[in-house]
């Protein structure tokens, strides 16, 4: 019998599609490249490290936010590379996977909030994240499960959640992936 998935796709957001592929950012080989794509701008808020050393995903995403008033239609996350203390370089690498992302799903750069986790100090290799992309938008399915293995690290499970709250006569339907 296969294993019940973390998030069951009836437990998901409608409106909501997710991918995982393998870039070549992790030297094993997993999927290191994960998307969540909503079918329409979304609502989204984020908590913001205070730290003075701040990725360049960080620098990016709050742009982004700051700019769509608060609405993202692409979650574009990489592991095994943080794109952090990697300067104007990582700056870049980051705009660039969030236009190539935006391209191929249909929105603005400024609607695709981008974050990366893994080793620290070492430029993010851009161009293989891009080059996913296509492969990204063919898997685009409701399988949630897929997105949370492929931003592990070092963790040792995928950490999901997920319900579903009654407001004013509604079924409404939460759920999270986090590292």
């Amino acid at each position: 019998m296969p294993d019940e998935p973390l998030i069951p796709p009836d437990a998901l957001p409608r409106g909501f599609r997710f991918a995982a592929v393998t870039a070549g950012i992790k030297a094993s080989g997993k999927p290191d490249f994960a998307v969540a794509v909503a079918d329409r701008p979304a609502s989204a808020a984020a908590m913001f490290t205070s730290n003075q050393i701040q990725a360049a995903p960080i620098t990016i995403g709050r742009r982004h936010l700051q700019r769509s008033g608060g609405f993202v239609r692409v979650v574009a996350v990489n592991s095994g590379n943080a794109n952090c203390a990697t300067g104007a370089v990582g700056l870049s690498a980051c705009e660039q996977v969030c236009r190539a992302a935006a391209e191929t799903f249909g929105c603005s750069a400024h609607e695709v909030f981008p974050s990366s986790t893994g080793i620290i100090g070492v430029p993010l290799p851009a161009e293989k994240l891009v080059a996913a992309l296509p492969e990204a938008q063919k898997k685009l399915s409701l399988d949630a499960d897929s997105f949370a293995q492929a931003i592990l690290t070092t963790d040792t499970r995928a950490k999901v959640a997920h319900a579903t709250i009654t407001i004013s006569g509604k079924s409404v339907r939460i759920a999270g992936v986090c590292k």
